[in-house]
This record gives C-alpha cells, structure tokens and sequence, in this order.
C-alpha cells in the first residue's frame, strides 16, 4: 500500500494505473508549499548559523593574538623590570644607589609581576571560553543540520515513489487533488509471491507461464 507520507496537492502524475515500476521509480509529485517554505528557511538558518561561526571564530583568533601579543609585552617588561629590580638591589646593599632608586624599581617589578600574572590568567579564561562558544556553535550547527535534513526528507517525499519492483494498480490520483498526509493513494503489486487461482490440471502446472 502506497499512502501519502506529506500531504499536498497533486502536481504531477509520472505513470497510469497498470504501469509496471521498478523500485524507486517516480509516480507521482505532490505541492505543499508549507513544508518547501519550511526547508528554505531551515537551509537560510543553517547558511546564517555557518557564517557567523566563520565570523567568530576569526574574531576568537584575531583576539587570540592579540592577547599573547599583550602577554609577549607584559613578559617582556616584567623581564626587565626583574633585570633591574635585582641589579639596584644589589647596589643599594652596597649602598651604591639611595632608597627612592632601589624603591622605584621594587615597586616597577612588583607592578610588572601582577601584570603579567593578571595577563596570563585572562589569557587562560579567554582560551576556556573560546572553546566552550566554539563547542556549543558546532552543537547548534549539528542539531540544525539534522533538522535541515528531516526538511529535505520531507520534501523528497512529496515525490512518491515505488516502494518495490511491481505493478502499480488502484492509482487514485489526479492533477491538482489534494491528499492529506496518511491518504491512501495506490497500491503496488510485487512481481514475485504471485498467487493465481485457477481450474488447472496439476499436470499443466509446469506448463503454465506468464502471458
């Protein structure tokens, strides 16, 4: 039995009552407008989604290098703040160098270390974060992806067609009828399994053939 899987109007008819069909041969195209609009804009949802992924992820990586360029500047100007911190503390144990010197240097290092700490912590959160965006896009894609694909199953069986290799007979169905979803609409008889009945001598039984 070949019921209406999507319901619509009837297009197209692509074979008559008694044509002999192979499976997956075309008998039929139904219009549903609702469920084809319903695809185009699942297709244009899943086209936004995409690029702006594209679009984040170049700005998560723009704002990757970005930040190590501030961690590569912060690391480089706690190096020298260390350099100089520990070259003044020396002189100032020496007495080389007064208190206010050996104090701006501490207080330039100990300003440079929280930097570069800070820095490097944002750095760790920025990571983190960029990946759990990243991973909970390409799940928002995934699920509209498959909802893009329900679409176009739905679609596609607005294109009935035969289910196995047989004859098609009972075809109920005419340009611009409409079929609700679950209608019948034709029945197909395989072409093996055949049941004939007939008063035929079993002695003629090998002879009997198609035609």
């Amino acid at each position: 039995y070949i019921d209406a899987v999507q319901g619509g109007t009837v297009q197209a008819k692509y074979v008559e009552d008694g044509a002999k069909l192979t499976k997956g041969e075309p008998i039929m195209k139904l219009a549903n407008t609702d469920v084809e609009l319903s695809l185009a804009n699942s297709e244009n949802n899943v086209y936004n989604v995409q690029t702006q992924m594209q679009i984040s992820q170049n700005n998560a990586k723009q704002n990757t290098v970005n930040k190590l360029q501030t961690m590569a500047d912060a690391e480089s100007a706690y190096r020298e703040a260390e350099r100089i911190y520990n070259l003044d503390k020396k002189l100032y144990a020496q007495k080389a160098i007064g208190i206010q010197e050996y104090q701006s240097a501490e207080n330039t290092y100990n300003y440079t270390l929280r930097k570069r700490n800070l820095t490097r912590e944002i750095l760790r959160q920025d990571t983190i974060m960029t990946k759990e965006q990243d991973g909970q896009a390409k799940e928002q894609y995934r699920q509209m992806k498959n909802s893009l694909e329900l679409m176009r199953k739905e679609v596609s069986d607005l294109t009935v067609r035969a289910p196995i290799d047989g004859q098609i007979t009972q075809l109920d169905a005419e340009i611009g009828q409409n079929k609700n979803k679950g209608e019948h609409l034709a029945q197909i008889d395989g072409f093996t399994g055949i049941k004939v009945r007939a008063n035929v001598d079993e002695h003629y039984i090998s002879r009997v053939v198609p035609g």
